[in-house]
């Protein structure tokens, strides 16, 4: 485990960045160790042979612009293909990879979101230590990505979630101040319910919503995640009877008190629709959202991105979360190694590279050498609490393989009102002592 994993978007580190500058599956143009080998690469080229590179991520929001720079590389690259999979949404991404290994056909470029995945498959992927992009790679991205002393991945960009919110159904409902608190977040419901706005829109169906980014919020408070996640481990500590996760519940009880109709059956896709089309007035969503949530409706508004708060103590919960959320690995059987580290280094060294993971993906790019200018408003929020400090990590980017999906159907059951919640905990404590020991 990667201890300084959650020091992540510290003021220094992005005000750095910025001034060095000025489900699913698409396709484009087992368990790791299983047998996946497509054969070593070879010695060399033919003259004229074209040699094909796959890529596997769950990016779906750009799945068009990802394909469409692609071809912008090809072009400058008319020797080497790109072959996009694109898994993502509703489906499960991470058991897609592991089946594709396990059937002897791995990509050769694939997206890990993190140091236990990365972990699980070090002996799977190449060390990119000497590769041309890392000196220009942030350096907790960089750590986030290393084992043993090795960089094993390629860190893309970073993101921060929270709940994404309509600020002209806030200004509609009075609502002259964003809540910092539990209490005030609850008046924020009252007023717009009040007003004949549905406050919440939950995406209970999605496992990576509920079971992943919205548990984070317990384990991110804790005092110090990172002892709290090893005490977990070694049986010191425990989720349940603990004061964050009992606060996590009172969030929880407040978003299916004023949230929309049906939380265990909307996807992504839905709840993104019901704040695009103004039926509701926070999601819980990240910086990502964006870009679909105009491409929904261009007349949407004003939008921003807040802190999820589970209690009263304002400055404590005043803090979003914010981290690196994947990076790019290469398959060491690949036969187009070469060719795949040559596609890596042209997405965060090219003018046009740079270009679409800043402007068209409207990413904030996780290198000092990549403006980071022309953000979209919420990315923009990501950078102004990163600027000020006030972030919490990712914590599930730690958490034992299969937490998950453990967590989500636990929590999915306390949602459709068949488990306690302290049964919940209980079962959770149970899966992580099983899970860390595999």
């Amino acid at each position: 485990m990667n201890k300084r994993w959650t020091g992540l978007a510290s003021a220094a580190l992005i005000a750095g960045l910025l001034a060095g500058c000025g489900g699913g599956s698409e396709s484009g143009s087992g368990s790791p160790e299983a047998s996946g080998s497509q054969g070593a690469e070879s010695p060399s080229q033919a003259a004229g042979e074209i040699q094909e590179v796959r890529v596997f991520h769950f990016m779906v929001d750009i799945a068009e612009p990802f394909n469409a720079m692609t071809a912008e590389f090809e072009k400058e690259h008319p020797d080497i293909k790109i072959v996009n999979d694109i898994v993502g949404g509703s489906a499960d991404w991470k058991s897609d990879l592991k089946t594709r290994f396990a059937a002897g056909q791995g990509p050769d470029i694939f997206a890990v979101d993190g140091p236990s995945m990365l972990s699980l498959w070090q002996s799977r992927i190449v060390d990119l230590s000497g590769e041309p992009w890392a000196e220009h790679a942030l350096p907790f991205a960089k750590e986030a990505a290393t084992l043993d002393g090795k960089l094993f991945g390629m860190p893309y960009n970073l993101q921060g979630f929270g709940l994404v919110y309509n600020k002209d159904l806030f200004e509609k409902a009075g609502i002259t101040e964003l809540p910092k608190t539990l209490s005030e977040l609850e008046a924020a419901a009252e007023k717009l319910q009040a007003a004949g706005i549905t406050p919440f829109g939950n995406g209970y169906g999605e496992w990576w919503i509920l079971g992943m980014q919205q548990m984070n919020i317990a384990f991110a408070q804790q005092d110090d995640p990172d002892q709290f996640l090893q005490d977990l481990t070694t049986g010191t500590a425990a989720m349940k009877g603990n004061p964050i996760f009992e606060d996590y519940k009172k969030f929880l009880d407040l978003t299916l008190k004023y949230g929309y109709a049906n939380p265990l059956t909307t996807d992504y896709k839905t709840q993104e629709t019901l704040l695009a089309n103004g039926e509701v007035a926070m999601i819980h969503q990240g910086d990502w959202a964006e870009m679909p949530l105009r491409q929904m409706n261009p007349d949407l508004g004003n939008i921003g991105l807040m802190p999820v708060p589970i209690n009263d103590d304002a400055e404590r919960m005043d803090r979003l979360e914010v981290g690196t959320p994947m990076f790019w690995a290469v398959n060491k059987d690949s036969k187009a190694i070469e060719a795949a580290k040559t596609f890596m280094d042209w997405m965060v060294s090219s003018e046009t590279g740079k270009k679409y993971l800043a402007k068209d993906f409207q990413f904030i790019p996780a290198y000092d050498n990549i403006p980071a200018d022309g953000l979209s408003s919420l990315s923009q929020e990501v950078v102004k609490y990163s600027q000020a400090g006030k972030t919490v990590p990712w914590s599930f980017n730690q958490w034992p393989d299969g937490t998950y999906n453990e967590f989500y159907a636990l929590v999915q059951g306390y949602v459709a009102n068949k488990l306690d919640y302290d049964l919940v905990l209980e079962k959770m404590d149970e899966a992580w002592k099983n899970l860390s020991q595999k």
